[in-house]
């Protein structure tokens, strides 16, 4: 499993995005692999349907933390969503629930 936020860390440009909102994460696309190791799309569209639900304050609160500890399966698949956007999408999520869009929190040193 891979969990996000953990290992390779880089610096994810959210600045132009301003705060997300419910519907900005419902309305995310990403990379498609053809055949490569990614993320189940299904999978990460749950997750994402989660979350806006609970932006939405429509099911209990997540932190920034909730985001980033949340794990998904790199598996070798048809249409894998490419890991890097969707790891970028998530640290912009998290950084919106902490309400900050600036840099990037530090380092795991």
């Amino acid at each position: 499993m891979a969990k996000f936020g953990l290992g390779r860390r880089r610096r994810h440009d959210c600045a132009g995005h301003g705060p997300l909102t419910p519907e900005d994460v419902l309305g995310k696309l990403f990379r498609v692999h053809k055949l490569a190791v990614g993320y189940d799309p299904e999978e990460v569209d749950d997750f994402l349907d989660a979350v806006a639900a609970a932006m939405a304050g429509f099911t209990q609160p997540l932190t920034g933390w909730d985001i980033r500890q949340h794990e998904f399966v790199n598996q070798k698949r048809w249409g894998a969503f490419n890991p890097d956007d969707v790891d970028e999408f998530l640290e912009c999520i998290a950084r919106t629930l902490e309400g900050s869009t600036g840099a990037p929190p530090p380092t795991e040193g």
